[in-house]
């Protein structure tokens, strides 16, 4: 019996001891996580940053639940003006020029692309890639942290990667305009929540449309993660702020090379020959 008792209380030490390190193991990734959020990362990845891209993937990523569309040949489109080569929201200024542009840059593409969009929003209504997917077999990922319009884009945009957050350097909570409330949003780079998407760290297209933010979230791009085509909407408000801008992309190899109203396109000299017409 004494026995016994032994080997049990030897069973129940260890059982305990596991708990409690696997607690403070998760309390470790929690703390990784929240510094990926406060903090724009600038150096090479580290084994703890793959084991935070590893637990983005695994618990926050959702993945497609339609294979990636066939792009159809030139000669297989209608001839009509099909909502998806023209949305009724193109037709404003900024929005309508800077779809033309990607669209038809991008359409001389030979094999499908990748793209990732901040503030997706619900995923069709003033979408810049939502062509690149349907029509041209893109895959990519989408990034909405309104809980409404997060569902909404995963019923419309079946072909893509989503996750239910905000991108960098917005950290914690987020207000929800539409609910007069605030909600909670976990937040994340948004380099690093693309090569947990796509396992790659370049990238063909990255819009970033966040309603405020957008050049900080564009100026937290790490060194490890590369963009050939950056789409920022947003008002510039002051000249300051545009020359940081211009010299932030600059330091990441990205060249302005037309701006639409509030549509600013920025391109990747060493991986982009792109002649705007």
């Amino acid at each position: 019996m004494t026995r016994y008792y032994q080997r049990y209380s030897r069973g129940v030490v260890l059982g305990y001891s596991r708990l409690v390190y696997s607690s403070l193991l998760l309390y470790m990734l929690a703390l990784v996580l929240v510094y990926y959020c406060q903090d724009g990362i600038n150096r090479p990845l580290s084994p703890m940053d793959e084991q935070a891209i590893y637990y983005i993937r695994k618990h926050w990523i959702e993945p497609p639940t339609l294979p990636p569309a066939r792009p159809p040949s030139s000669s297989s489109l209608p001839p009509n003006r099909p909502p998806l080569k023209y949305p009724s929201w193109a037709e404003s200024e900024g929005w309508g020029r800077a779809f033309q542009l990607l669209k038809d840059f991008f359409s001389q593409y030979k094999k499908p692309g990748t793209y990732v969009e901040v503030g997706a929003g619900d995923g069709e209504f003033r979408s810049l890639t939502l062509y690149l997917e349907k029509a041209l077999g893109f895959r990519g990922l989408l990034v909405e942290p309104h809980p409404r319009l997060y569902a909404e884009m995963r019923e419309k945009r079946k072909g893509a990667n989503t996750i239910h957050a905000c991108a960098t350097p917005d950290y914690g909570h987020r207000l929800d305009r539409d609910l007069g409330r605030t909600v909670g949003v976990q937040c994340f780079n948004v380099g690093t929540m693309a090569i947990a998407a796509l396992a790659r760290s370049i990238v063909d297209l990255v819009v970033i449309s966040t309603g405020g933010g957008e050049a900080e979230i564009f100026a937290s791009f790490p060194s490890h993660f590369e963009a050939k085509v950056v789409v920022l909407v947003m008002t510039v408000m002051v000249n300051e702020e545009w020359d940081w801008i211009v010299e932030g992309a600059a330091n990441k190899g990205l060249k302005l090379v037309r701006s639409f109203d509030t549509h600013h396109i920025f391109i990747n000299n060493k991986r982009v020959s792109l002649t705007i017409i």
